[in-house]
């Protein structure tokens, strides 16, 4: 860690002189030899001023420290160090990406980040980083790419975070509140296992995203190579085939909320979400996104489609969830961000909404491009029905496993 002084820590923590004295004063910041802060203690500073944002005030944050309720001598294990700021003010920073300056502030928001004021200052490495990002994405004619590009890793390692956070307390930190009262009982437990995750995170996160990447990246080229093979005469053209949206709920999930509480709720809404995930996964789809007590999948082929959320509504009982329903179409759809739209998955919604504990509803189109004769599936037509925001009624059919 380096040493600062009172006015670097300031500058560096974003506050006056004043305020590092009455940290320090408190306890919360702590002069080394020498009469030196160290860098450590800008994450202090920042942890403080999360418990004022709350209404947590000095004053019991002192009484906490006194007790030895809580601690920061051990911040820097947990905090990496952020480095630097820089030297230029955001305004200052804006003005040096030119043209490109204006994104600046959205792509922030879009990362997850707080927007800064004008004549706040960025990290030198934040700078770095956010500069190479909108250059990167700074593509084309829609102004809106770099956004979108920043919405889709801000939203996803946001969401990674605090479910590793909420896990973590879950299973580590929750279970101690009734057995410990100070900081020294804790830390020992906690210290261990939370150090060994921070610290693997860098590693992780790059090694996984490289292997997504591949092979998202070998998709794309496969793909682009049967397009140019095909407009060459060199390969037939695939079969067209309708892709598939899937839905699948849980029936009385709010009566499950009610009687067994949020937490069993919530036990349940993430077990649906690793059946989810197996079944079509194993029937060449994937899980398009959570929506509390339910699912959406996307499948390239109705039959798949129809398999998997078979497979999902019979694992769901065996796990003692309760009882799913489901609602699948084929048809178009619109693909943008990882996520589908249009009237294919509309429908889909719609189907879900109105089935019943452990029936699948689909429509014509999936019939159709399954087939009568698929091996271990049946339909038994519903009739035409009409469904909310759906112009025209749709002709339903439930889908069951032969015999």
């Amino acid at each position: 860690m380096a040493r600062l002084s009172r006015e670097e820590l300031a500058t560096e923590a974003g506050v006056s002189p004043a305020r590092v004295d009455e940290l320090a004063r408190v306890g919360v910041l702590k002069l080394e030899p020498g009469g030196a802060f160290s860098t450590a203690d800008v994450a202090r500073v920042r942890i403080i001023d999360a418990y004022e944002a709350a209404g947590i005030g000095l004053d019991l944050i002192g009484h906490a420290l006194e007790r030895r309720w809580t601690s920061f001598e051990r911040t820097d294990e947990l905090y990496p160090d952020a480095g630097r700021r820089s030297s230029r003010t955001v305004a200052e920073f804006r003005a040096s990406l030119g043209d490109r300056g204006h994104l600046l502030p959205p792509v922030l928001a879009a990362l997850g980040l707080p927007s800064p004021d004008d004549q706040s200052r960025l990290g030198a490495r934040d700078e770095e980083l956010v500069e190479a990002f909108i250059c990167a994405w700074d593509i084309g004619s829609d102004p809106d790419v770099a956004i979108r590009a920043a919405r889709l890793v801000g939203e996803g390692l946001r969401r990674t975070v605090d479910g590793w956070l909420g896990l973590f307390a879950e299973q580590v930190t929750r279970p101690l509140e009734d057995r410990t009262r100070t900081v020294d009982e804790v830390w020992p437990i906690i210290q261990p296992r939370a150090s060994t995750i921070v610290a693997q995170v860098p590693d992780l996160l790059t090694w996984l995203f490289q292997r997504h990447l591949e092979a998202g990246m070998d998709a794309l080229n496969v793909e682009s190579m049967e397009a140019g093979l095909t407009r060459e005469g060199l390969l037939p053209p695939r079969p067209t085939q309708p892709q598939a949206i899937a839905f699948v709920d849980l029936a009385g999930y709010t009566r499950l909320t009610e009687a067994g509480g949020d937490e069993l709720a919530a036990r349940s809404a993430a077990r649906l979400a690793e059946l989810a995930d197996d079944s079509a996964r194993l029937h060449g789809g994937r899980l398009v996104k959570l929506l509390g007590d339910g699912a959406m999948l996307h499948f390239r082929d109705p039959r798949g489609a129809v398999r998997a959320t078979l497979d999902l509504v019979d694992a769901i009982a065996d796990a003692g969830l309760p009882p799913g329903h489901a609602g699948v179409s084929a048809g178009p759809l619109v693909s943008r961000d990882g996520d589908y739209f249009g009237h294919t998955v509309n429908v889909a919604a719609r189907l879900s909404g109105i089935a019943t504990a452990s029936v699948i509803l689909v429509t014509r189109d999936v019939t159709d491009a399954v087939g009568e004769a698929a091996a271990g599936i049946r339909f038994e037509p519903v009739g035409e029905v009409a469904l909310k925001n759906v112009a025209a009624p749709v002709a339903v059919f439930r889908a069951q496993r032969a015999g």
